[in-house]
């Protein structure tokens, strides 16, 4: 069914039965971007939550919000978003997606779980992915330049040939993570837990490492020139 049909959630212009509570007022997506352009705040929350009713189409309209003048909309927008809907919406890319989180830390404590999410190859340069749970995920090749991740876990994460350059990662569990290829060149990457990591074949040019915990890790081959590594407790080089 195309996402501009009506469904069981509509109301059809021109019918004799009388509509639903709630229901649109006019068919399929056009009646949630319809009712969001409501200047009643009570009209754009009623159609907020039906919005995930159309799928992809519905997260859409439920974009064009997070912007709203009402923080009553705005925080309802921002919890509309379950784990799969937040990786369609990072995938959007970062000015989408930093929107959002600006209500997700406001309004709604800030924790993110994408934990075993396939993000590979993904643009997320410039990203607020700051503590999040990134525990077995999958960055391979993803472009994560200037990014914050502070603060999170990326334990087991699949991060081979990802760009890091010039991110923060300082304070975050990259325990068991695989960098091998990664990019690290200028990250901010203090206090980090590297235990058991595969860094082989990185690059860690003027990388801040200070107070990292190395211990364990590959190092083979990494590029460590210039990298700040005071008080790192280092692995095998």
């Amino acid at each position: 069914m195309s996402a501009n049909e009506p469904t069981q959630y509509d109301a059809i212009l021109g019918g004799k039965n009388p509509p639903p509570i709630n229901a649109a007022l006019l068919g399929g997506i056009a009646g949630i971007k319809h009712r969001l352009a409501s200047p009643l705040a009570e009209t754009r929350l009623a159609a907020l939550s039906e919005a995930l009713n159309y799928g992809e189409a519905g997260l859409e309209a439920v974009i064009t919000v997070f912007d709203d003048a009402d923080e009553r909309v705005r925080a309802t927008a921002a919890a509309i978003f379950g784990q799969e809907s937040q990786i369609i919406l990072l995938k959007k890319g970062a000015a989408i997606w930093n929107k959002w989180r600006v209500q997700n830390l406001l309004l709604l404590g800030g924790f993110v779980d994408l934990s075993w999410a396939n993000l590979s190859g993904a643009n997320l340069s410039r990203a607020n992915l700051r503590e999040s749970n990134l525990a077995g995920a999958n960055f391979e090749g993803s472009n994560l330049q200037t990014a914050k991740i502070f603060q999170s876990n990326l334990e087991v994460t699949n991060l081979r040939n990802a760009d890091f350059s010039g991110a923060n990662l300082s304070r975050s569990n990259l325990s068991g993570a695989d960098l091998q290829g990664a990019n690290l060149s200028q990250a901010n990457l203090r206090s980090v837990n590297f235990r058991e990591a595969n860094l082989s074949q990185s690059i860690l040019k003027k990388a801040k490492l200070g107070r990292a915990d190395l211990s364990g890790a590959n190092l083979s081959g990494a590029d460590l020139s210039g990298a700040d590594l005071s008080l790192a407790e280092l692995g095998q080089i």
